[in-house]
Protein backbone atom coordinates (compact mmCIF):
# COMPACT_ATOMS: atom_id res chain seq x y z
CA UNK A 1 0.00 0.00 0.00
CA UNK A 2 1.39 3.40 -1.01
CA UNK A 3 0.24 5.14 2.17
CA UNK A 4 2.11 2.62 4.31
CA UNK A 5 5.25 3.15 2.23
CA UNK A 6 5.07 6.92 2.73
CA UNK A 7 4.20 6.49 6.43
CA UNK A 8 7.21 4.24 6.96
CA UNK A 9 9.45 6.67 5.06
CA UNK A 10 8.43 9.71 7.11
CA UNK A 11 8.67 7.80 10.40
CA UNK A 12 12.08 6.38 9.48
CA UNK A 13 13.54 9.75 8.58
CA UNK A 14 12.04 11.55 11.60
CA UNK A 15 13.28 8.77 13.90
CA UNK A 16 16.77 8.90 12.36
CA UNK A 17 16.84 12.69 12.78
CA UNK A 18 15.63 12.39 16.42
CA UNK A 19 12.71 14.72 15.68
CA UNK A 20 9.83 14.11 18.13
CA UNK A 21 6.61 13.60 16.19
CA UNK A 22 3.23 11.90 16.13
CA UNK A 23 0.91 10.78 13.36
CA UNK A 24 -2.40 12.65 13.64
CA UNK A 25 -5.50 13.24 11.52
CA UNK A 26 -7.08 10.61 9.31
CA UNK A 27 -4.24 8.09 9.58
CA UNK A 28 -4.50 8.17 13.38
CA UNK A 29 -8.30 7.85 13.21
CA UNK A 30 -7.89 4.79 10.98
CA UNK A 31 -5.34 3.32 13.41
CA UNK A 32 -7.89 3.59 16.25
CA UNK A 33 -10.73 1.98 14.36
CA UNK A 34 -12.38 4.57 12.11
CA UNK A 35 -12.76 3.06 8.66
CA UNK A 36 -12.51 5.90 6.21
CA UNK A 37 -10.51 6.92 3.20
CA UNK A 38 -7.67 9.36 3.45
CA UNK A 39 -5.04 10.05 0.84
CA UNK A 40 -2.52 11.98 2.90
CA UNK A 41 -0.55 11.82 6.14
CA UNK A 42 -0.58 14.49 8.86
CA UNK A 43 2.41 14.63 11.20
CA UNK A 44 2.81 16.98 14.16
CA UNK A 45 6.43 17.63 15.13
CA UNK A 46 7.87 19.17 18.25
CA UNK A 47 9.57 21.89 16.24
CA UNK A 48 8.95 25.52 15.40
CA UNK A 49 8.55 26.84 11.83
CA UNK A 50 11.97 28.51 11.90
CA UNK A 51 13.44 24.98 11.84
CA UNK A 52 11.86 24.27 8.44
CA UNK A 53 15.10 24.40 6.46
CA UNK A 54 16.80 21.89 8.78
CA UNK A 55 13.81 19.54 8.53
CA UNK A 56 13.86 19.64 4.73
CA UNK A 57 17.56 18.72 4.68
CA UNK A 58 16.89 15.65 6.85
CA UNK A 59 13.80 14.41 5.00
CA UNK A 60 15.49 13.47 1.74
CA UNK A 61 12.71 11.09 0.66
CA UNK A 62 10.36 14.09 0.44
CA UNK A 63 10.11 17.29 -1.55
CA UNK A 64 8.38 20.55 -0.71
CA UNK A 65 5.07 21.21 -2.43
CA UNK A 66 5.59 24.95 -2.20
CA UNK A 67 8.18 27.18 -3.85
CA UNK A 68 8.98 29.03 -0.62
CA UNK A 69 8.74 26.43 2.16
CA UNK A 70 10.29 28.58 4.91
CA UNK A 71 7.84 31.44 4.30
CA UNK A 72 4.90 29.07 3.96
CA UNK A 73 5.80 27.26 7.20
CA UNK A 74 6.28 30.52 9.07
CA UNK A 75 2.90 31.83 7.88
CA UNK A 76 0.85 28.64 8.31
CA UNK A 77 2.83 26.41 10.73
CA UNK A 78 2.47 23.66 8.10
CA UNK A 79 5.00 22.33 5.61
CA UNK A 80 3.34 20.40 2.77
CA UNK A 81 5.59 17.70 1.35
CA UNK A 82 5.31 15.00 -1.29
CA UNK A 83 6.89 11.58 -0.90
CA UNK A 84 9.17 11.28 -3.91
CA UNK A 85 8.55 7.61 -4.71
CA UNK A 86 4.77 7.38 -4.11
CA UNK A 87 3.54 10.95 -4.62
CA UNK A 88 1.68 10.77 -1.28
CA UNK A 89 1.17 14.15 0.37
CA UNK A 90 2.53 14.59 3.90
CA UNK A 91 1.65 17.68 5.93
CA UNK A 92 4.24 18.43 8.59
CA UNK A 93 2.66 20.49 11.35
CA UNK A 94 4.90 22.54 13.63
CA UNK A 95 3.87 22.83 17.28
CA UNK A 96 4.39 25.07 20.28
CA UNK A 97 1.73 24.10 22.82
CA UNK A 98 2.09 22.00 25.93
CA UNK A 99 -0.88 19.92 24.78
CA UNK A 100 0.97 18.96 21.58
CA UNK A 101 4.23 18.30 23.43
CA UNK A 102 2.42 16.05 25.93
CA UNK A 103 0.59 14.28 23.10
CA UNK A 104 3.87 13.56 21.30
CA UNK A 105 5.49 12.30 24.51
CA UNK A 106 2.48 10.09 25.32
CA UNK A 107 2.06 8.75 21.81
CA UNK A 108 1.50 5.08 21.06
CA UNK A 109 4.31 3.43 19.18
CA UNK A 110 3.39 0.81 16.63
CA UNK A 111 5.66 -1.38 14.53
CA UNK A 112 4.82 -1.19 10.84
CA UNK A 113 6.97 -3.53 8.76
CA UNK A 114 9.79 -3.22 11.30
CA UNK A 115 9.62 0.57 11.64
CA UNK A 116 8.50 2.25 14.85
CA UNK A 117 5.76 4.80 14.13
CA UNK A 118 4.49 7.15 16.86
CA UNK A 119 0.72 7.71 16.71
CA UNK A 120 -1.13 10.25 18.81
CA UNK A 121 -2.79 8.44 21.76
CA UNK A 122 -6.57 8.03 21.29
CA UNK A 123 -7.39 10.29 24.25
CA UNK A 124 -5.40 13.16 22.74
CA UNK A 125 -6.83 12.47 19.29
CA UNK A 126 -10.36 12.66 20.67
CA UNK A 127 -9.64 15.99 22.36
CA UNK A 128 -7.91 17.35 19.25
CA UNK A 129 -10.84 16.38 17.03
CA UNK A 130 -13.46 17.76 19.44
CA UNK A 131 -11.66 21.09 19.50
CA UNK A 132 -11.50 21.13 15.70
CA UNK A 133 -15.26 20.61 15.89
CA UNK A 134 -15.91 19.84 12.23
CA UNK A 135 -18.71 17.33 11.62
CA UNK A 136 -16.16 14.89 10.15
CA UNK A 137 -14.05 15.19 13.31
CA UNK A 138 -16.99 14.69 15.67
CA UNK A 139 -17.98 11.62 13.62
CA UNK A 140 -14.41 10.31 13.97
CA UNK A 141 -14.63 10.80 17.75
CA UNK A 142 -17.85 8.80 17.96
CA UNK A 143 -16.36 5.93 15.96
CA UNK A 144 -13.09 5.93 17.91
CA UNK A 145 -15.07 5.77 21.17
CA UNK A 146 -17.10 2.83 19.88
CA UNK A 147 -13.99 0.86 18.96
CA UNK A 148 -11.68 1.93 21.81
CA UNK A 149 -14.21 2.43 24.64
CA UNK A 150 -12.82 -0.24 26.97
CA UNK A 151 -9.27 1.07 26.55
CA UNK A 152 -9.88 4.82 26.85
CA UNK A 153 -8.96 6.90 29.88
CA UNK A 154 -12.21 8.88 30.04
CA UNK A 155 -11.11 10.80 33.13
CA UNK A 156 -8.02 12.03 31.24
CA UNK A 157 -10.09 13.04 28.21
CA UNK A 158 -12.48 15.04 30.39
CA UNK A 159 -9.60 16.62 32.29
CA UNK A 160 -7.99 17.84 29.05
CA UNK A 161 -11.31 19.12 27.66
CA UNK A 162 -12.08 21.02 30.87
CA UNK A 163 -8.60 22.52 30.78
CA UNK A 164 -9.22 23.89 27.27
CA UNK A 165 -12.60 25.25 28.38
CA UNK A 166 -11.08 26.86 31.48
CA UNK A 167 -8.34 28.51 29.45
CA UNK A 168 -10.99 29.96 27.12
CA UNK A 169 -13.49 30.81 29.88
CA UNK A 170 -16.24 28.62 28.45
CA UNK A 171 -17.85 25.17 28.64
CA UNK A 172 -18.42 24.62 24.91
CA UNK A 173 -15.96 21.75 24.43
CA UNK A 174 -17.18 19.84 27.47
CA UNK A 175 -20.78 20.21 26.29
CA UNK A 176 -19.78 18.95 22.84
CA UNK A 177 -18.03 16.00 24.50
CA UNK A 178 -21.14 15.11 26.49
CA UNK A 179 -23.38 15.26 23.41
CA UNK A 180 -20.85 13.31 21.34
CA UNK A 181 -20.78 10.31 23.67
CA UNK A 182 -23.62 8.16 22.40
CA UNK A 183 -22.64 4.93 24.09
CA UNK A 184 -22.37 3.86 27.69
CA UNK A 185 -18.74 4.16 28.68
CA UNK A 186 -17.21 3.57 32.08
Amino acid sequence: MLLDEALIAIATQLNEASIPYMIVGGQAAIYYGETRFTKDIDVTMRLLPDQCEDVLKKLTAFESMTDHPETFARDTWVLPLRHRSTGIKVDLIFSATQFEYDAITNGQRKQIRGTEVNFIAPEYLIVQKLIAGRPKDVDDVQKIIQVQKDRLNIRRIEQMIRQFDDELGQTDFFQLWKTTIKIDIK
